[in-house]
């Protein structure tokens, strides 16, 4: 009697109850699949972002092979003149003879300068 009822509406009560969590417990299993997509999508496309990146300075700030092998042959028939170069002032220049006056390095108290350093405007070929 009584305490077959009290059996049944313990196993009703339980039943609601273990009906409410499985439902709370798949609410929150959707919840982290959902989660877990999401950040998945946030760290792939910020990984390709930044390789877009490094790949795109590698092409911009890197010469090619040509360019560098272009630069060692000048270098190597640079190498054979004793050159004299300076950087003043974001300029460029070169020491060469010439009758016209360009830049000296000389200090103000020098009566005879030597105006023979000249800017150089680099320019690829």
């Amino acid at each position: 009697g009584v305490l077959d009822k009290a059996e049944k509406s313990l196993e009703n009560a339980n039943k609601k109850h273990t009906g409410a969590l499985n439902n709370s417990i798949q609410a929150l299993n959707e919840a982290t699949h959902r989660l877990n997509l999401k950040l998945i999508i946030i760290f792939a496309s910020t990984f390709v972002a930044v390789m877009m990146v490094f790949i795109l300075a590698i092409f911009l700030y890197i010469p090619s092979k040509d360019e560098i092998d272009a630069r060692r042959a000048d270098m190597a028939v640079l190498k054979k003149y004793p050159l004299q170069i300076e950087e003043h002032d974001g300029k460029t220049l070169v020491r060469i003879m010439t009758k016209k006056p360009c830049y000296s390095f000389e200090p103000n108290n020098v009566k005879e300068k030597t105006y023979d350093w000249c800017q150089i405007d680099p320019k690829k070929y």
